[in-house]
């Protein structure tokens, strides 16, 4: 289509389609909307991606919908869940300015 195009963003590129990551002095930072900050207090969270997966609890899987005028209509259906092995290896900073 004329009007998408496929946008290069300098930095790392996450597996799993993070966009916001970037290297500092060797260290991967992913910036979060969710994450609370404000003026007063920032948060980064250090998380060691060597204890970090995503676990599939059922494979993806294809259903058709009802069928409504000449359209076909169709859901994709997939469970999973992000596991921590070792929570004690990782660290949450508060009160940064």
């Amino acid at each position: 289509m004329d009007f998408q195009r496929n946008v290069e963003r300098p930095g790392p590129d996450m597996q799993f389609g993070i966009p916001d990551a970037f290297m500092f002095d060797g260290a991967l930072f992913i910036k979060d909307r969710f994450m609370p900050t404000s003026a007063s207090s920032r948060e980064i969270m250090y998380l060691d991606l060597r204890y970090v997966f995503l676990a599939v609890l059922q494979d993806m899987t294809y259903e058709e919908l009802a069928k409504t005028n000449d359209s076909q209509k169709y859901m994709l259906k997939w469970y999973g869940s992000l596991i921590v092995t070792a929570e004690a290896l990782m660290a949450d900073r508060t009160g940064l300015a």
